[in-house]
Formats: C-alpha cells, sequence, structure tokens
C-alpha cells in the first residue's frame, strides 16, 4: 500500500495544519477529495508540513503536480517502491529544496532525462543527470533571491544555491533520492556554498551541482569541505529521528552532515549561571567569522543539566548563548576544538556581559581563531581515460549551453516595455528599478498591474520622480516572489481607512499588527508570504509582516521602504525618510576614526552589528564611505558590536 508506514501520520498531521487556517483550507479539501486515494495522501503529505507561507503564495494545482508526478514515478519504478518510505517523502516526492521560487517543473525534466538514464547502473545515472544539468545550465553569481528551477534552466545560469536546488529537482524528477547540502559559512575564507547529494544503495553520495566529475564523491570543494567546521542538509518533515540531528528551527530540520567531509569532533557546551546551576532550555550559537562578523553554523539548547552537544571540525568556534524569555542573559566563550572538547559559558545580565560596566571605557578582546587543516577524507581519483572523457563530454555541454544562454530573453518583459507607447517612459524607469534576474523572469501580467495602480498617483510626486518610480511604483520590496497584489490590498481597505492610512502611515503597521498573526513554528524566515496571500492567510512571518506594510504604503500612493543597511521599516516624510517603529529612529550619532593611511572595508575587514533580543544582528552599510579618515554614523538607541 502507498505510504503505509506514514499514513495515519500524514493523515493527523493534515488535521492539524487545516485546524490552523480553516479558512483557506475548505477550498483545498474540495480539491483533494477529486484526486485518486494515493494523490490525496501525497498532497495532505505536502500542505502538512510546508512552509505556511506556501500555503498562501502558490496555488493547489503547484501542488497537485508534484503529487501526480511522485505516485507516477512510485508505480512506474520498482526502486522508487523500494525506497525506505522517509526517504521517498523527504527526498523525491517534496516539493521544496530550499527557499527558491515554487514552480512545477518535474515533468517537463523527466522527459529530458528518463531516455537517457534507462540502461545505466545506479551510480551512471547520478553521473548521467549531472551532465545533462551542466548542458542546461552554469554558474554565475547573481542577487540573493533564490530563482525556482524552473527558472533556472530556462536562463541556463544561477549562483550554486540556484545551480544545486535546480539539480535536485532534476534528480527527483526520475526517482533519484536527493538534497541541497550547505557550508552555510566557510571558516577558512569569506563565503559559503552548496552543492547536492543523492542516496544510492543506501548510503549518501556528493557532487558539485551542474559540475559533472568522472566520479562520485569528488568536486572543487573537496578540500574546502575538509575545512569546513559544519555542513548541513534540511528537511521539512518534522519527524526527528536521525542520529546527526543538530535541531529544528521553525518548519526545518536541520542535519549535520559534516562527518563525510571532514574529521570531526564532538564538543560539549555547558551554560551555567553566576550560581554555577545549570540553565536549560538556553539558546547556543556556534559562530565563525566570515565577512568580519560572527556568523552562526548551528543553533542548539540546552538540556535540563544545561548541556548541549555538537560534531564540529579541527578549527575555533566562538559560543554564544541568550536565556530567558523577557529579561535576556548573556554569555559567551571560545573554544578551540583542536585541543578542547569542552566549554564552560557563564551567562549574566546584558550589560555586564557586554563588557560595558563603565561607559567612559572603551574595552577591545582579543582572540585568536583558527580554521581546521586541510584534510580531505575522499582520496579515490579517477582514471586518465575518464577525466579525458569527462573533459571532452564538458566542452560540448559548455558549447551548447551557451547557445542556449545566447538565445534566452523574457517575452513578457518586451511585450510590457512596447504595450503603450504613452507610458514608455514609465515603463522603462520601472524596468529599471528591477535586477538583472528579476528582469529574466518577470511577469507582464504582474508588471502592469502594479504600473496601472501606480499612475494614479503621478502627479503627486511630479517633483520627485525618482523617489516615486523606486519606493511607489517599484514591485520589488525585497527578496519576495514577484507577484501582483494591488488590487487586493486596494479592495481591501475602505476610502475611509485608505485616507486614515495617507495622513498617517504609521496606522498601516498598527492594522497590520492587529489582524496578521504570527506562528514561528510554522514559517521559514527565509521565505516571504507574499502581501496579498498574507492578507488571505492571516498569518505571516515578522519580516513578511515588513514586506506587506511597504506594500500597502505603495498602494495608496505613499513612497516606502526597507532601510537597506537596517531593514526598519520607513516611509517618505517631507524630505526622507522616516522609521515606522520609535525603536528604529536614528536620533545617535556614532564617529569612527581612522588612521588616513589604514583602508576599512566593510564586511572584509571591520562590521558592526546592534542587539535584538540578545542576539547581534549585522548592519549593512558597504555603501557607506569614509572621509578623511573618518565614518559618521546615524544609529538607533541599542547595544552595538563592533568587530575588527
Amino acid at each position: 500500500m502507498f505510504l503505509q508506514q506514514n499514513r495515519q501520520r500524514i493523515e493527523k498531521e493534515y488535521i492539524i495544519r487545516k485546524e490552523e487556517i480553516p479558512r483557506v483550507f475548505s477550498k483545498i479539501d474540495d480539491k483533494i477529495a477529486a484526486c485518486t486515494q494515493e494523490v490525496a495522501l501525497a498532497v495532505k503529505y505536502l500542505y502538512a508540513f510546508m512552509p505556511c507561507s506556501d500555503i498562501g503564495n502558490y496555488p493547489f494545482e503547484y501542488f497537485f503536480d508534484y503529487a501526480c508526478h511522485g505516485y507516477r514515478l512510485y508505480e512506474e519504478y520498482s526502486e522508487v517502491r523500494s525506497l525506505p518510505e522517509d526517504i521517498f517523502l523527504n527526498y523525491v516526492l517534496f516539493h521544496r529544496v530550499n527557499e527558491e521560487e515554487i514552480r512545477p517543473c518535474r515533468s517537463l525534466f523527466y522527459e529530458s532525462l528518463k531516455d537517457r538514464i534507462k540502461d545505466l547502473d545506479k551510480k551512471e545515472a547520478l553521473l548521467e543527470v549531472n551532465h545533462w544539468c551542466a548542458k542546461e545550465v552554469t554558474y554565475q553569481s547573481t542577487d540573493a533571491r533564490t530563482l525556482s528551477a524552473l527558472g533556472v534552466y530556462q536562463r541556463g545560469i544561477g549562483r550554486c544555491g540556484e545551480e544545486s536546488t535546480f539539480m535536485v529537482n532534476a534528480l527527483r524528477s526520475v526517482g533519484i533520492p536527493s538534497r541541497q547540502v550547505y557550508a552555510p559559512y566557510w571558516a577558512h575564507c569569506d563565503d559559503n556554498h552548496a552543492w547536492v547529494e543523492m542516496w544510492c544503495d543506501g548510503t549518501w553520495y556528493f557532487t558539485g551541482a551542474c559540475e559533472p566529475q568522472p566520479i562520485l564523491n569528488q568536486g572543487w570543494f573537496l578540500n574546502a569541505s575538509s575545512r569546513a567546521m559544519m555542513i548541513h542538509s534540511r528537511k521539512f518533515d518534522s519527524a526527528q529521528d536521525e542520529i546527526n540531528l543538530i535541531g529544528k528551527k521553525q518548519t526545518v530540520t536541520v542535519l549535520n552532515e559534516l562527518d563525510r567531509y571532514a574529521v570531526v569532533k564532538r564538543i560539549t557546551v555547558e551554560v551555567r549561571d553566576e550560581a554555577h546551576r545549570p540553565v536549560s532550555d538556553a539558546q547556543v550559537f556556534f559562530e565563525v567569522v566570515n565577512y568580519a562578523q560572527f556568523v552562526p553554523i548551528a543553533e542548539t539548547r540546552t538540556d535540563n543539566e544545561g548541556k548541549t552537544q555538537l560534531f564540529t571540525g579541527l578549527g575555533s568556534l566562538r559560543i554564544y548563548v541568550v536565556s530567558g524569555e523577557h529579561e535576556k542573559r548573556l554569555g559567551e566563550a571560545y573554544i578551540d576544538v583542536r585541543r578542547e572538547e569542552h566549554c564552560t559559558v557563564v551567562i549574566s545580565d546584558k550589560k555586564r556581559s557586554s563588557g560595558v560596566e563603565d561607559s567612559s571605557k572603551n574595552i577591545w578582546v582579543s582572540h585568536d581563531l583558527s580554521a581546521p587543516r586541510d584534510m580531505p577524507v575522499h582520496t579515490e581519483v579517477p582514471s586518465i581515460e575518464r577525466i579525458r572523457e569527462n573533459d571532452i563530454r564538458l566542452t560540448h555541454a559548455a558549447k551548447l549551453r551557451q547557445e542556449k544562454i545566447n538565445r534566452f530573453s523574457n517575452p513578457d518583459r518586451e511585450t510590457f516595455l512596447s504595450a503603450d507607447p504613452k507610458t514608455k517612459d514609465q515603463r522603462e524607469k520601472m524596468l529599471g528599478c528591477l535586477t538583472i534576474k528579476d528582469q529574466a523572469d518577470c511577469s507582464r501580467k504582474v508588471l502592469e498591474e502594479h504600473l496601472q495602480y501606480a499612475l494614479s498617483y503621478q502627479e503627486s510626486w511630479e517633483q520627485n520622480s525618482e523617489i516615486f518610480m523606486s519606493y511607489v511604483v517599484n514591485p520589488r520590496v525585497e527578496n519576495e516572489v514577484l507577484t501582483t497584489w494591488r488590487k487586493e490590498i486596494s479592495e481591501k481597505f475602505s476610502d475611509t481607512e485608505k485616507k486614515c492610512f495617507q495622513n498617517d502611515p504609521e496606522k498601516i503597521w498598527e492594522w497590520i499588527d492587529e489582524n496578521i498573526s504570527s506562528d514561528p513554528k510554522r514559517e521559514y524566515d527565509n521565505l516571504i508570504t507574499v502581501p496579498a496571500a498574507c492578507m488571505r492567510l492571516q498569518t505571516a512571518s515578522t519580516r513578511s509582516k515588513k514586506v506587506l506594510f511597504v506594500a500597502i504604503a505603495r498602494t495608496f500612493g505613499l513612497a516606502a521602504r526597507l532601510n537597506p543597511a537596517t531593514d526598519a521599516m520607513e516611509y517618505w516624510r517631507e524630505d526622507r525618510f522616516v522609521p515606522v517603529l520609535k525603536e528604529d529612529v536614528c536620533d545617535c550619532i556614532l564617529t569612527l576614526c581612522s588612521d588616513p593611511d589604514d583602508s576599512w572595508i566593510y564586511h572584509q575587514n571591520w562590521s558592526i552589528s546592534r542587539e535584538q533580543d540578545g542576539i547581534f544582528y549585522s548592519l549593512n552599510l558597504s555603501d557607506h564611505e569614509w572621509k578623511e579618515g573618518q565614518l559618521r554614523l546615524n544609529l538607533a538607541v541599542g547595544t552595538y558590536q563592533i568587530l575588527t
């Protein structure tokens, strides 16, 4: 029987999810009722474990497509039916890889791949899928928004996170269990990387996405991964029976995969208060230095004895601890895993732990931090013949891929641009607000709605057309999927409410805070619930609610944005942007002074972060320039941390 071991669990979890948002699931239930029993169960699995944003952002038909294809593979291929159910559910059936936009693609990829791998043994099939991927897509650095696998395929380029998302979808399309793995931050240099793992004969193998090697368990990152302090994979199912479990972050279960790539050691962190009593349920962040800031590679919580453990590499870590629900108590310590296996962190109140008991003193502390040595654990090498054959295939693939990239264009962009000669200037300026990636996959329907609704406010912005285009017309707020929302927002509010918002934009946030709830356990902070979906679901993450604020403001002709340095919600008043929340008002000045011969480059040799609820978040000051040895910063009241 299809999914016999998990059938009851899926039905139970689906009912729980349905009861959380009944107004949405009444329509979904009607559509599920029309499915076959097996496809209905597959759809229920997807809805039970997907992030809440997926429920709002995408139509039922998308998930129906993934469910139908997954069940088709199960029906037609004995090797898929023989997979352990948890492997099939998480790594063949599931629609999401990490934080990409979701668009159906599996059937398309399947038709291109099924005959290529039909007569190959399992390992050769893995290599062959990667050769097809290399023919279709290559690496190019792009912005942080993650395209759908279909969008990457159509465009022919993507960064490593997009390449690996594309390849995972290609593998899953032919029934090969696969997942994206990540070195969230390298310990030895400023960067990170993602690649792909594939399940074969009861174990996981790895390869670089769209970078086929002659054999498995090889890649340019082989040495780099041996120097990592963490490599993880993620899945969206709540089952937590894996021995390499790190923990659960919102809807995502995080698994530690480092021992497949590097020499590891188990370390124990013990958290105690000032009276030396164990502190349970404290957040413990394991951090490395990357881009001149402390960044977490893993996050766990202490047990009843105040302890937590982690497998990690043979390098240095900063251990940062936050405890307490309202009054936060903080602590930090450093561990060199080469020489130590145990670390005790004593927590105290915020003021004391910040090292600023006397505000007249500037206290700087030095620490030596080391990355693990270069020690790759995979030493198998391919034969000369296989290397030559692989190189020939890669050369041919590169030629075909470049021809495809040269042919690519987005017809929706061109149609939108030429749709109305009277508004051609506005159309060009609107597209100029969008990134190259946005212009590659934007929809004419989306662009038209944003332009037409915004143009009704054009006269009131004649004296400031640049602000109007960038912060009223612009459909892009953050890294969300570009969708229509102005019509839906406009129809949601009465004329009285609309005028109230226009007269006092801070009332918009009051309405959002009152009407849109948050359930962090059902969210995934890397994803944004788009504005119209926020209003339909009436639940969203704080990040999504901030995007909604900007969307409502722009719908009613107000210029609004998220501050590029702090992510604070802001609206245009008189001649400048002002923050919505009092805690974001920048009425303090910090002046940094430097020797004229020194060169301070942000996120290369220095950074500054602001504390919020005990956690420090780095500001984005890449566009700020030093002048005559000084950098003047307008900051909100708070506790800040400077790293050099």
